[in-house]
């Protein structure tokens, strides 16, 4: 029995033996597929020419005549002087504020993975205006590129005390300074234009990326296209790269601005705002519309030289005479904007005088209507509030004539605001809701009309945050240029969470941050497609009184231990005013 057995236990051995050997040639490949897979994902790995990205990229720009509208929305940040000359010694580097995750930083960055060009698409269009021609810039990026752009910054491969980190982290490293380059090529193609005049076009375009004032390390210059957003150094880098490539000297200049770290770049002109040995640099502010060699109220900690260029700056159409232009108008919008702020007090007072009488009870709603015996007396304040409405109305008319032409002088590029012209203005009507500036009277107003109501319950006024104020008017933009509403914002990170982020807190802990938003029509009605405007008050009442419409908002509103508030309004393309107010 056991021989018989013998001839039928053998080919078990044999079907065991096999299934084992394959299993583990299974395994084996297994494991050296892996292997291959975490190789493949090795980020450092050598591969592809980083000179190849200039055949793929294929920037082009779309030049075609600017057509002005009035009133064309526009912000601008004025900067105080502080008649800097001279920087004596530069000091290299970052200082400790910068880190880098691994200290041998430069062993990263030399290496480089295998990049395919894979997902490409095009770059959101970049525009701005320069000498009554509108400029739509446009470049292929792809998403391998962008992730190994975003990685090395991961790995570290970032600041340090160290100025030969520093260059080799932003301007030494191949793909990014290849793509840099490819931009530079684009606009050295651009004919019948001088070098000055490319510095100044490149400046502008620069200036035009949407400013995205985040936490955490910056970005590199791929990365900044490719997300169409970036911070003051993000931009900054930018432009410096593009002056070193069309053989400027260029500079990053670092420090503080309204105790916030800042950067601008610099560059080798012929009239600068500080020396060094001999030098001059001139200013140009990455952030904002401002021109070339125009005053920054930056705090100089320290500068980066970034090439050294055979070219000096000399002024075009974009220097110092326009930047002292535009300071000129923009010391007269102070001044009026002064005389306005003294109207509106004594309008103030007005109202509390009218209030005292006996001709109207303030603490009600609605109104009484009554013979009062303080007539003639409530009649001459309500003849000299009047007077005072219609000296407010010609104060706004002509700082919004002075915010046009400024906005013209600077070519009709806008900054922040990205919307079309709120209809036209009716004849005695104070003012629809074109500009910015007009926003931020809405928004004012708003404020003034909420003290107002809170007053009526012996409640103290709010002040205002500058900080909320900012962090409601992206979030009012964000709403209106995307129409929805919501108090989260388009990643669905709430408000709440995004103060937190930035560092904005409440000192109460009795009255926790909280947040209202509201939204209403700019205008009465529409037939034919002529607007029946409102107007900034009468938006504004809207608001308020729908705000205290709804219980919850106004508990929040009328919350005892709530001392300030930052709100703001912005008005969609399809003229839809939406509101929000950030309070505690």
């Amino acid at each position: 029995m056991k021989d018989e057995k013998l001839p039928q236990s053998k080919p078990k051995v044999k079907v065991v033996s096999i299934t084992v050997f394959i299993g583990l040639i299974i395994l084996s490949l297994f494991f050296m597929l892996t292997g291959l897979i975490e190789t493949s994902n090795e980020f450092f790995e050598a591969g592809t020419d980083p000179g190849e990205l200039l055949n793929y990229t294929n920037g082009n720009f779309e030049i075609s005549k600017v057509f002005y509208v009035p009133f064309h929305n526009w912000l601008y940040t004025e900067y105080e002087s502080y008649n800097l000359t001279s920087l004596g010694e530069p000091i290299r580097g970052w200082g400790n504020s910068y880190y880098c995750e691994n200290k041998n930083c430069s062993e990263y960055c030399e290496k480089y993975v295998t990049i395919n060009f894979s997902k490409g698409r095009i770059s959101d269009p970049l525009e701005f205006n320069y000498m009554g021609k509108k400029f739509v810039y446009n470049i292929n990026l792809f998403e391998d590129v962008y992730d190994y752009s975003n990685e090395i910054k991961e790995k570290g491969c970032y600041f340090s005390t160290n100025i030969s980190e520093y260059e080799q982290s932003y301007f030494k490293d191949e793909y990014n300074n290849k793509f840099v380059k490819a931009i530079s090529q684009d606009f050295s193609g651009l004919k019948n234009y001088s070098n000055d005049e490319l510095v100044e076009i490149a400046s502008l375009f620069v200036q035009s990326i949407p400013y995205w004032n985040d936490e955490g390390p910056n970005r590199y210059p791929y990365e900044t296209i490719y997300e169409g957003r970036g911070n003051c150094l993000d931009k900054s880098v930018i432009l410096a790269g593009i002056l070193k490539e069309l053989n400027y000297t260029a500079y990053i200049i670092f420090g503080m601005s309204d105790e916030t770290r800042h950067a601008i770049a610099g560059i080798g002109c012929n009239e600068g705002n500080i020396a060094d040995n001999g030098e001059e640099i001139c200013f140009i502010e990455s952030t904002a519309i401002s021109p070339i060699g125009n005053d920054n109220d930056i705090k100089i900690e320290g500068y980066v030289k970034i090439s050294d260029g055979d070219n000096i700056y000399y002024e075009n159409n974009y220097g110092k005479k326009l930047a002292a232009k535009v300071r000129k108008n923009y010391k007269l919008i102070e001044e009026l904007d002064s005389q306005l702020q003294t109207i509106k007090g004594r309008l103030l007072v007005l109202e509390k005088k009218m209030c005292e009488t006996d001709c109207i009870n303030c603490d009600s709603e609605e109104p009484d209507s009554y013979y009062c015996d303080d007539a003639d007396v409530y009649n001459s304040y309500v003849l000299d509030y009047n007077r005072d409405v219609k000296n407010l109305n010609s104060l706004i008319d002509q700082i919004m004539e002075i915010y046009y032409n400024t906005n013209v002088l600077l070519f009709g590029n806008q900054e922040d605001i990205n919307q079309e012209t709120i209809g036209k203005r009716k004849i005695n009507e104070e003012y629809s809701l074109p500009t910015y500036s007009e926003q931020n009277f809405l928004s004012e107003e708003i404020h003034r009309l909420i003290n107002i109501e809170r007053s009526k319950l012996r409640l103290p006024e709010l002040g205002i945050s500058s900080k909320m104020a900012r962090l409601a008017r992206t979030h009012s933009l964000e709403m209106a240029n995307n129409k929805y509403f919501s108090a989260t914002n388009l990643a669905g990170i709430s408000l709440i969470d995004l103060a937190k982020e930035e560092k904005i807190i409440c000192e109460n802990e009795f009255a926790p941050m909280e947040v209202n938003i509201f939204r209403t029509k700019a205008y009465h009605s529409i037939f034919n497609n002529e607007y029946d405007w409102l107007n900034i008050n009468e938006i504004a009442a809207i608001v308020v009184k729908g705000l205290l419409l709804q219980p919850e908002t106004k508990e929040k509103i009328m919350k005892l231990n709530n001392d300030r508030e930052g709100i703001s309004a912005a008005v969609s393309k399809d003229y839809e005013v939406y509101i929000t107010q950030i309070i505690c």
